[in-house]
């Protein structure tokens, strides 16, 4: 090839790139599956709007697999716990569409005052919002039980004992799944369990053993669509309710709009989060029905960093949660 004609090419090929901008290239066969992890536009400054994609179209397209043909999966939570941040990094998910960073005094609500993280299990996913684990060592002083005191992780291991006495039971069901690694489409209904009478929960190196079957307590919520991304499930429900036991009485937590993630496999789920958000109306109530004398408005209000008041934007009405989890196999009744 002559230097003319090379040079022909190169101009035509700028021309085209300035007319029409970068020529995409063609996306492999498969299906494109949604974004989930959001970016600011690069070279924003914190506080920014995470409205771009964190991966390419191309990145985030699979052929989708058929294996397992329209199966269910039941799996029963087996540990629960409320990490703390850690070099700024933390369990949760972007609830608000912002990417603090550290937080700003100049922000113009408290949505960008407060500071964000990155998640714990999805490391591209940035603007995590977790305000309850400030909350942590105050928690632990409330419900943390006399063998979990002084332990590394106290609420981690409060709420493993509650689990494995079958006070806290949930049930995950995993249904229309074609494929464990990538499947566009599928099906999360969340249960409420109870070990069936005279039965006896069985517990396996300190946690539930697996294929144990349960009865159904209540349905929390209706199903939600949802998807496996690289071997990872992915789903949003409308809430979620915990129901924990503190002196006794069964305490129930309501988690609006809550993300959940869990590396999915036919025995379990692992690396699990939940991200949501506790308004702090209700956790006055729960306050209340357990007789504690703890201001939460004083509080977790000095903590809450969603949902900003009408009267003070300044002021939040809702604190973010981020919880992480493990579950096993199940069968329910």
């Amino acid at each position: 090839m002559n230097s003319r004609k090379l040079a022909s090419i190169m101009i035509t090929a700028l021309a085209l790139w300035a007319c029409d901008g970068p020529v995409e290239p063609p996306l492999p066969d498969g299906e494109t599956f949604p974004e989930r992890d959001k970016v600011c536009a690069a070279g924003e400054a914190q506080p920014c709007v995470t409205d771009e994609d964190a991966h390419t179209a191309a990145e985030r397209t699979h052929e989708v697999g058929n294996e397992h043909n329209d199966a269910t999966f039941v799996y029963v939570v087996n540990r629960l716990s409320i990490p703390e941040a850690e070099d700024g990094v933390v369990a949760g998910f972007n609830l608000d569409g912002l990417d603090s960073g550290e937080g700003s005094d100049d922000a113009e609500d408290c949505l960008g005052y407060t500071p964000d993280y990155v998640s714990s299990t999805d490391p591209d996913h940035i603007g995590v919002d977790n305000a309850l684990e400030g909350l942590v060592g105050i928690l632990a002083e409330q419900i943390v039980s006399d063998t979990c005191a002084g332990m590394p992780d106290e609420l981690g291991c409060t709420l493993g004992e509650q689990i494995n006495e079958g006070a806290v039971l949930l049930l995950l069901e995993v249904s229309g799944v074609e494929s464990l690694e990538y499947d566009t489409d599928v099906q999360l209904q969340l249960f409420l369990g109870a070990v069936p009478e005279g039965e006896t929960i069985m517990v396996e190196g300190g946690a539930l053993a697996p294929g144990q079957a349960f009865d159904v307590m209540a349905n929390l919520g209706a199903p939600v669509g949802g998807d496996i991304f690289a071997g990872r499930l992915r789903a949003t429900t409308p809430q979620l309710q915990l129901a924990l036991t503190v002196d006794g009485m069964n305490v129930p937590l309501t988690i609006t709009n809550p993300e959940i993630r869990a590396d999915v496999s036919e025995t379990g789920l692992t690396n699990g989060a939940i991200g949501g958000e506790l308004t702090i109306a209700d956790l006055q109530m729960t306050v209340e029905m357990l007789g504690l004398d703890f201001d939460v408005e004083g509080v977790a209000g000095g903590f809450a960093d969603l949902s900003p008041s009408a009267a003070d934007p300044l002021t939040c009405e809702g604190l973010s949660v981020g919880i992480t989890f493990g579950a096993t196999s199940a069968t329910r009744n």
